[in-house]
């Protein structure tokens, strides 16, 4: 399915540096007078995650991430489609089903329903994967000085998770981002990736 705006997905495990690029890539498009928008399509602050945590442990693994994967599924054809989104120039979207896909595998549950969906959806236009090595991934998370969601931002589920990501690399086309550098060189490389698709199609 093709959209009008440009969809520049940006993926990670938990701690990888993906929030910060998200920002920082808002704030140089609107500088450069985009019409930007970012979209998260699964919160832990929204009624979804809320009414799931009611019964989060005591349901499957296989349900649980499934759950997951069809209210983002749901979330991204609803605001995605709608009107007052397509307007907009660029959107950047914070996980797609490529998370869903990624945790799954990182569980050992089943991907066919997620898969199901991804072939439904909205094809992003740059699929950036920003990639670090689980331990210091967790290490960022510690150093957030939040309380740690154990049951995704574990060392076990982070490292296999990362290697989900990097096995469907090339499959979904992911430009794979070192995120154990400078902020800076991080940054750089970010943008020159979305400044290659902007200007493609504004030639």
């Amino acid at each position: 399915m093709k959209n009008k705006f440009k969809l520049l997905c940006f993926e990670g495990i938990d701690g990888s540096g993906k929030s910060t690029n998200i920002r920082l890539t808002y704030e140089y498009l609107k500088e450069q007078g985009f019409k930007v928008k970012v979209c998260t399509f699964v919160t832990k602050r929204g009624e979804f995650f809320k009414t799931l945590s009611t019964i989060i442990d005591d349901i499957p693994q296989q349900l649980y991430c499934d759950l997951f994967a069809f209210e983002r599924f749901k979330s991204i054809r609803k605001r995605l489609l709608n009107e007052n989104t397509i307007d907009y120039d660029v959107i950047i979207s914070n996980r797609y089903l490529y998370t869903d896909l990624a945790y799954s595998i990182g569980y050992g549950r089943d991907t066919n329903s997620i898969l199901t969906m991804l072939d439904k959806a909205i094809t992003p236009d740059l699929n950036l994967l920003f990639d670090v090595d689980a331990n210091i991934a967790m290490d960022r998370i510690y150093k957030r000085n939040k309380a740690v969601w154990k049951r995704q931002e574990n060392i076990e589920l982070l490292s296999k998770t990362r290697c989900a990501y990097l096995d469907n690399a090339e499959k979904y086309n992911f430009k794979i981002i070192d995120t154990n550098r400078s902020a800076n060189l991080v940054f750089d490389e970010c943008i020159n990736h979305v400044n290659a698709i902007l200007n493609k199609s504004s030639s």
